[in-house]
């Protein structure tokens, strides 16, 4: 499953050919279509054992501290115009927040990210990334940006931001932010 949607985010990935400078239309417009696919992993037990038989004997009583992997991949169909998608791939180890976008901040753009992980709270649980970013291609500059989170039981309420400072023109400076709610589903 897991090769599937790498293979299939990248195929769709190269797919991709826009053209132009356009920051990604809103989800909200009416003659935008948005998918999304999201898939989250880490290395796992079967992992994490296979690197601990493998450490020598005077390290073994340390604890694997595993990466965590996320790949989500968003397509917008554009009646009447480029229609792509755009990758994002993080990395997580403890505090460590590592980010890869494509076609986010602008179509034929990427950016890189560095971020540090806070987390707070049992029941109520906060978690929020203040990160750092480059941003290469069609746009060009440095961004700020944060991602949080707020969850409750099956209740996630999450929000992504970032302000562009955009190096080649000082007007084309903007914040974006993204807001929703996740709720888990139920299954009986």
């Amino acid at each position: 499953m897991r090769c599937w949607l790498l293979t299939g985010a990248l195929m769709l990935t190269s797919l991709a050919n826009a053209q132009g400078y356009e920051t990604p239309p809103d989800c909200q417009r009416s003659n935008t279509i948005c998918l999304n696919i999201e898939s989250k992993w880490d290395t796992g037990p079967a992992l994490a054992q296979e690197t601990t038989t493998r450490t020598p004997a005077a390290s073994s009583n340390a604890t694997p501290d595993p990466w965590a992997f996320s790949l989500t991949t968003s397509g917008y169909l554009v009646p009447g115009g480029q229609s792509y998608v755009s990758p994002e791939f993080s990395a997580d180890r403890g505090w460590l927040h590592l980010e890869v976008r494509y076609n986010n901040e602008a179509l034929n753009t990427g950016s890189l990210w560095a971020g540090y992980n806070f987390n707070a709270g049992k029941k109520l649980v906060l978690d929020v990334t203040p990160m750092v970013g480059g941003v290469f291609g069609n746009l060009n500059g440095v961004a700020p940006g944060y991602l949080i989170t707020l969850t409750y039981k099956r209740v996630q309420l999450y929000s992504d931001g970032e302000y562009v400072f955009d190096a080649q023109n000082r007007g084309g400076n903007f914040f974006y932010s993204w807001n929703q709610d996740r709720r888990q589903k139920i299954f009986w």
